[in-house]
């Protein structure tokens, strides 16, 4: 490998060459790690909820806010490291620790447990994205970052993918706890493997320009607001991942209410078909991102509200379709199109931000989207579930559906009536708190459609370091 000195009056071609391809590859394959151990719950949730008898409101804190927690406090102190120091050190220690703790997610004995080792699962968020995204702004030119990012966001497809499939054959022969340690385990691995073979490009793309300190919390913050094309992209990206979150938290767990689907099953068919769709879309969306937005800005939210608005029928076919094969071809293509805003508001994002700005700005952007986006929508949809249970189980006359189905099953020896009664009753919130995700899309698509025009009049930083 060149050294550093010649790597910083290289090209952007051969600064790729050196730098930013196999980083890349390694930085995807830290974010699948990020992403199997963060979405292995939702597996494995039906089987927790059982175990532990906990409601989908607890459900969804677990696969919500208790992971957003450490993200944002400890996002922007490890953005503002990033910007300084070492970010491979940051990766590959952050890799260590929310390893760990996913491995450490199957010795609880209970919902407190559990939660304080989602918290600390949350340092894969925080310190993964910032030093990625901003590795990837170092590393490539803007007219090839959203591809870098396609490939990049690939890697939480193939986490997800792999990570439902092990975790469900796991669960199905050993049990959840098991699962839990097998999906960590890969992950010290891989923090070894970064440490020992890559490098930090740098910060700052050199060439002609004076290098330029990094941006100022202040000033990132007046860029945020005083923007009103990324004020509306970030509220756009902020609600689809709330949908999002929502679908991801209790898609797994209805199929196995709705129509009783083993976790081996459900790991297989939704890690290949979920992570199928997946990485399709992020390979279409990455490369026709590049192509659309070089002749038009706009592209940036149209390509959006494409997507969100082809995924909204898909979704509601998905929750209402009496067959699982057909409900398993719906989910598919709800999440190929559901995806397609990922990769062109992050590009659009690193190109108003400019390369000063990117890792604290996107750590804000992140904060903000993780905390009301990925966080709220499960606990939210788990509320709207438990909600919905009450009052269909109240409607049939036969009590609490806390007390009478405790973790959404009946008690030992009740009738058959109770336990058919419990088990309808589950199915049927589980699908209005689904469904209820479509007026979100909805809402999303608005500010993704105000964006469109105001990226008209607002252009990308011009300066040589963006």
């Amino acid at each position: 490998m060149r050294s550093a000195s010649a790597a910083a009056g290289a090209s952007g071609e051969e600064r790729a060459a050196v730098y930013g391809r196999p980083l890349l590859w390694m930085l995807s394959l830290a974010y699948a790690c990020n992403f199997m151990d963060r979405s292995v719950i939702g597996t494995l949730a039906q089987a927790i909820k059982i175990d532990l008898r906990l409601s989908d409101t607890q459900l969804g804190l677990l696969q919500g806010f208790a992971f957003v927690v450490l993200y944002c406090l400890a996002g922007l102190p490890l953005a503002w490291l990033a910007d300084r120091r070492n970010r491979i050190n940051i990766i590959s220690v952050c890799l260590v620790v929310w390893s760990g703790m996913t491995m450490a997610c199957g010795l609880a004995q209970n919902f407190v447990q559990l939660a304080l080792f989602r918290v600390g699962v949350g340092v894969g968020e925080a310190g993964c994205n910032p030093c990625s995204h901003s590795m990837i702004a170092d590393a490539f030119e803007p007219g090839e970052r959203s591809r870098a990012l396609s490939i990049y966001q690939l890697g939480a497809t193939v986490g997800t993918m792999v990570g439902a499939m092990s975790a469900g054959v796991v669960a199905e022969r050993y049990g959840w706890r098991i699962a839990f340690l097998v999906v960590g385990a890969p992950g010290i691995l891989v923090a070894l493997a970064m440490k020992l073979t890559m490098k930090d490009p740098g910060h700052g793309r050199p060439g002609g320009a004076a290098q330029r300190p990094a941006a100022r919390m202040g000033e990132v913050l007046r860029r945020l607001v005083t923007s009103a094309a990324l004020v509306n992209l970030v509220l756009g990206f902020t609600l689809a991942s709330f949908a999002f979150g929502a679908i991801s938290a209790f898609t797994q767990p209805y199929f196995i209410r709705a129509f009783g689907l083993s976790y081996a099953q459900i790991g297989l068919i939704f890690g290949l078909s979920g992570g199928l769709a997946s990485a399709a879309c992020l390979i279409v969306s990455g490369r026709l991102t590049d192509m659309v937005t070089a002749r038009n800005d706009r592209w940036h939210a149209w390509l959006p509200i494409i997507g969100l608005g082809c995924a909204m029928p898909a979704t509601l076919a998905a929750y209402t379709v009496g067959d699982w094969r057909m409900a398993v071809a719906c989910t598919f293509l709800a999440s190929f199109f559901m995806n397609w805003f990922i990769i062109p508001t992050l590009s659009a994002l690193h190109k108003l931000l400019g390369l000063r700005m990117v890792a604290t700005g996107m750590a804000l952007v992140l904060l903000f989207q993780n905390f009301l986006g990925l966080g709220a929508g499960p606990y939210v949809a788990g509320l709207v579930i438990d909600a919905a249970g009450r009052g269909l189980f109240t409607s049939l006359g036969l009590g609490d559906f806390a007390v009478a189905c405790p973790g959404g099953e009946a008690l030992d020896g009740a009738p058959q009536s109770m336990v058919a009664a419990c088990h309808a009753t589950l199915t049927s919130a589980t699908r209005i708190g689904l469904l209820s995700t479509v007026l979100i899309l909805a809402w999303a698509i608005a500010h993704y459609a105000l964006a469109s025009f105001q990226l008209r009049r607002e252009n990308a930083p011009k300066s040589p370091s963006s």
